[in-house]
């Protein structure tokens, strides 16, 4: 209530307002808007990123849930192929005693392997975005507050590595599935 006087007396447009005890941020935050005064705070824009950051949740999830589709069928097309190109091969390999299911397991193993490696480079890939991004975030943050921000914005933890390893690997074995059974 007295910043509000303040500034109405001395004809001012803005204030910058510094608090103490960071506890005190929202009583002074709502004294000045109850003042009628508009207030641009580090938490707003906080507040405003983390709200953007939590919209793009559902979106990312459905155009992975899209990617892992197509990536399945894309593989099963592949692994098709290969199976065509290598027709000789398997054949050479039933003549000195390979049964079919050695030749299920070789093409099964092949695509668990291509998942492992596929799953890999995706979490590298992955890792360099989330630095990236929170570098990107805490500048603009911090460009657009005085507020030193230490934390992480975006992570990478265990379970979502595992989950990644864990789909990567199942998408490619079972859509390797269907062309071994058929070799």
């Amino acid at each position: 209530n007295q910043l509000a006087r303040v500034i109405k007396r001395r004809g001012a447009h803005d204030a910058d307002v510094y608090v103490h005890n960071y506890q005190d941020l929202n009583s002074v935050i709502e004294d000045c808007k109850a003042n009628s005064l508009r207030v641009a705070s580090p938490t707003n824009v906080i507040e405003r990123v983390m709200d953007a950051v939590d919209k793009s949740k559902f979106t990312i999830g459905t155009i992975v849930l899209i990617v892992l589709l197509i990536s399945a069928i894309g593989i099963s097309n592949t692994m098709i192929i290969s199976l065509i190109e290598r027709t000789e091969e398997i054949g050479i390999m039933k003549a000195i005693g390979g049964s079919n299911r050695d030749v299920l397991k070789l093409i099964v193993l092949e695509g668990l392997v291509t998942g492992l490696i596929g799953g890999l480079i995706s979490i590298a890939i992955s890792i360099l975005i989330v630095l990236v991004g929170n570098e990107i975030l805490r500048s603009y943050v911090e460009m657009r507050s005085s507020m030193q921000l230490t934390g992480h914005i975006f992570d990478v933890n265990g379970w979502m590595v595992l989950l990644t390893m864990v789909l990567a690997t199942l998408t490619t074995t079972v859509a390797g599935l269907w062309p071994a059974w058929r070799a």
